[in-house]
């Protein structure tokens, strides 16, 4: 009866050792982490664009290019 409480012990500590590990690898890579909403520039033009992928900002020049595509309308 003891070895089988200490197989339970041995097996509780392993998976709480593995928990541990998950937990802070999710802690440390930040995905609890809350992201806010702001912004300090001003707003020239909005354009709606569909499935906006990337967007590259030029600041000596001010100007962004943005690649988009309309996923929707791929075969």
């Amino acid at each position: 009866m003891k070895k089988l409480k200490r197989k339970h012990y041995l097996l509780l500590f392993i998976l709480l050792i593995i928990l541990s590990y998950v937990t802070q690898i999710f802690i440390s890579t930040g995905y609890f982490r809350s992201i806010e909403n702001r912004f300090e520039g001003k707003i020239l033009k909005k354009i709606k664009l569909i499935g906006a992928e990337d967007i590259m900002i030029s600041h000596v020049d001010s100007f962004a290019i943005i690649s988009s595509t309309d996923r929707s309308n791929f075969p």
